[in-house]
């Protein structure tokens, strides 16, 4: 835990009092991104609970925020073990705030076995989730597939390059041309043609829940969406789990949603896209930060030159 600036704690207290929350004291929670990203608090309650309120990136709306609390609204009432609202979003200082129950357990380690059990879990989750997809229909101002061009970004996106390219010319011409390459593949993949699902969006094992050395609740439904398979599978970092992808592949079928060939077939060219666009996403924090992590982006690239298998042999790349 750390010490917040000054104006988000204010920000903070004020929100809490529109909630009606009297806290008996909070702690922020240590960012795993810059300060551009989402910041979150433990609050604990004079009434005993213990809540964790999240203040979004200026680059998400109230209305993206009000979709991820009903989706876990939803999984709540089905017992999934979820942040469950406890209060509607409300919006501080020009950024939506949100205000959940606290859910605990430990990160999911990455054996073997719990690999494979997070995958069943993510199946799972998808099977729950799929009669809520066109109920609650696509989240506010996302698309269904990766994109590598949203205008929201593009400007700080270019100012990103354009510095990073005054300090190593050759790495910012790299970007260029894996980023060209990538929207290439993009376009060629026929993404459309997949089944859509509501997806989690981040299920990494920093954001699922563990106790007793099993998987059992996730946590951080920031990216939620209807979209693809391979994009969820992708962004939850197969290529360092590949017993994930076996265990998603036996929990989906047993559930009546089985992964297709098609949908497995395209999942090394989406690990493109997702590699891609971790680069991007490194340019427009750094434009913004006046800094930019060109170790970061060497890492993404040398990940993505190692790629990803489609047969379900996965490279490990840490």
């Amino acid at each position: 835990m750390t010490r917040a600036p000054t104006d988000a704690r204010s920000e903070l207290q004020q929100a809490l009092d529109e909630w009606g929350v009297q806290a008996r004291r909070h702690a922020r929670i240590a960012p795993s991104t810059n300060e551009l990203g989402n910041q979150a608090w433990h609050v604990w309650t004079r009434d005993g609970r213990h809540l964790v309120a999240r203040r979004y990136t200026v680059f998400r709306s109230r209305a993206e925020v009000a979709y991820e609390l009903e989706l876990l609204r939803h999984l709540g009432r089905l017992g999934w073990y979820v942040p469950v609202p406890a209060a509607d979003a409300i919006d501080v200082g020009g950024r939506a705030y949100s205000l959940c129950a606290y859910v605990a357990g430990g990160r999911c380690d990455d054996s073997a076995a719990s690999t494979r059990r997070r995958g069943c879990l993510l199946a799972r989750l998808h099977a729950a989730l799929l009669p809520l997809r066109d109920q609650m229909g696509q989240r506010p101002s996302w698309q269904a597939h990766p994109v590598l061009d949203d205008p929201r970004f593009a400007l700080a996106r270019q100012q990103g390059l354009e510095w990073l390219g005054s300090q190593d010319r050759a790495l910012a011409r790299e970007i260029e041309q894996v980023d060209a390459a990538a929207r290439a593949e993009l376009r060629g993949l026929g993404l459309d043609a997949l089944p859509r699902f509501l997806l989690h969006g981040d299920f990494t094992t920093g954001n699922v829940r563990q106790r007793r050395g099993r998987p059992y609740g996730a946590i951080d439904f920031d990216l939620c969406h209807v979209g693809h398979r391979p994009w969820e599978l992708v962004i939850a970092r197969l290529q360092r789990a590949p017993a994930m992808l076996d265990g998603y592949r036996s929990e989906a079928a047993r559930l009546g949603i089985p992964l297709s060939t098609e949908e497995a077939r395209v999942l090394p060219a989406v690990y493109h896209v997702f590699r891609t666009g971790m680069i991007g996403w490194a340019l427009v924090e750094g434009a913004q930060l006046g800094n930019i992590d060109a170790n970061f982006i060497r890492v993404q690239l040398h990940k993505l030159r190692l790629g990803l298998v489609a047969t379900g042999q996965h490279r490990r790349s840490d």
